[in-house]
This record gives structure tokens, sequence and C-alpha cells, in this order.
């Protein structure tokens, strides 16, 4: 992913929390000011090359790193319980018999109360 496609990504028009994460990234790590930090983000976001650009793609390209990173952590430690659970539900499925509806022993059109009454009753 280069830092064009990675500014698709995190500069959408709702992902003010991305944004947020790397004004305070570029404020702990690089001693900007909370301004500077938000002004560069915003300025990146709008596609506008300012004087840390630079510094906010590389927080931005460090951030999704490591965010892919917990997430395959995750995802590897979840994957035997995963595939536990799958072996199951395909043994219970196997289990179940497969359920269908009883033959039908009359014309779809006719009543299953048996035919109409004649007349009226007194």
């Amino acid at each position: 992913m280069t830092a064009t496609d990675t500014a698709t990504v995190c500069f959408g028009p709702t992902n003010y929390a991305v944004r947020d994460a790397i004004a305070r990234r570029l404020v702990d790590r690089h001693g900007l000011s909370h301004l500077a930090a938000h002004t560069a983000v915003a300025r990146a976001a709008a596609g506008v090359p300012g004087r840390h650009h630079d510094l906010v793609l590389a927080e931005q390209d460090a951030l999704i790193e490591e965010s892919l990173a917990q997430l395959k952590a995750f995802t590897e430690a979840i994957a035997p319980a995963v595939q536990q659970l799958t072996a199951t539900v395909v043994r219970l499925m196997d289990a179940l018999e497969p359920l269908t509806a009883p033959r039908r022993t009359r014309p779809a059109w006719q009543s299953p109360y048996g035919p109409q009454q004649k007349g009226h009753r007194r």
C-alpha cells in the first residue's frame, strides 16, 4: 500500500478518530503542538501538501502497520477456536435429519377442511 492509497483509506470524510490518532502521534513522537499536528493532518486529508506532510504520511503508515499486526495476532489467537467451532457445527449438521414438509395428499386448490357446506344451518 502506498502513501496515496493509505491516505484515501485513513482520511475518509468521517474518519475523525484516525485523524485524531495521527495527530496525537505527531504530538507525542515529533513534538508538534496540538494545533500544528491537527492542521498538518487536515491539510494532508485535503490533499494539500504542507510542512509536515511527510511526517503525517509516515505516522499514518506506521499506525496502519501496527493495527494490522494487532489484527493478525488476534486472528491467529482465535483461529483454533474458530476451527473447532466449525468442526462442531459440521458434525451437528450431519447429525440432524433434514427437515422436510409432509407430502400433500390433496391438490393445492382443495381445502384441507373438506368440501364447503351447502346451505346454511338451522
